[in-house]
């Protein structure tokens, strides 16, 4: 699971937390590492409840149920293989249809039906179509509903140049 905590402003937060299931065992732990952003692996079970609780870092807890589990499942991932980004989903569903769709802000990147073929299906991207920076890397189903979202960051592609002049010579 990927996340990020931010304040009201959009500014990544430094929080700390466990999930607890209904029998109030602890199944997961995480932090954030830079910028609000953190991960940690956690396996959800069919007709279990769970609730995440969070220090912030003003020392206050917020507790926050997680939506219910639902039976089928979608892990979506993506690794860095240098000149492109693999993208593995996979899914315990009989459906086999799925969209990806890459965002930037507000402009789609890269869209793209795939078919799961024994549940799995991959793709590439050619890193060198983005432009660099924050995207969204979403999968739909045949429904239209998201299913799996990962957020991920390419590097930019050349460093900025800039220069400054002053007005007055002090």
């Amino acid at each position: 699971v990927a996340f990020k905590a931010q304040d009201k402003n959009g500014v990544g937060l430094a929080v700390r937390g466990v999930i607890i299931d209904d029998q109030s065992d602890t199944v997961a732990i995480f932090k954030t590492l830079k910028f609000g952003i953190g991960k940690f692996n956690f396996s959800p079970k069919v007709g279990r409840k769970y609730k995440a609780i969070c220090i912030m870092p003003d020392k206050e807890i917020l507790i926050k149920q997680l939506p219910p589990v639902k039976g089928e499942a979608y892990a979506l991932t993506l690794t860095d293989r240098g000149g492109f980004f693999n993208v593995t989903l996979a899914s315990n569903t009989e459906k086999n249809d799925v969209y990806i769709v890459i965002h930037n802000g507000r402009s789609i990147v890269y869209a793209k039906s795939l078919t799961l073929n024994g549940g799995k299906t991959e793709v590439a991207l050619d890193k060198s179509k983005l432009s660099g920076g924050l995207y969204h890397l979403t999968a739909f189903n045949t429904d239209g509903q998201p299913v799996a979202e990962r957020i991920f960051y390419a590097k930019l592609k050349e460093k900025f140049n800039f220069s400054t002049e002053l007005d007055k010579s002090t």
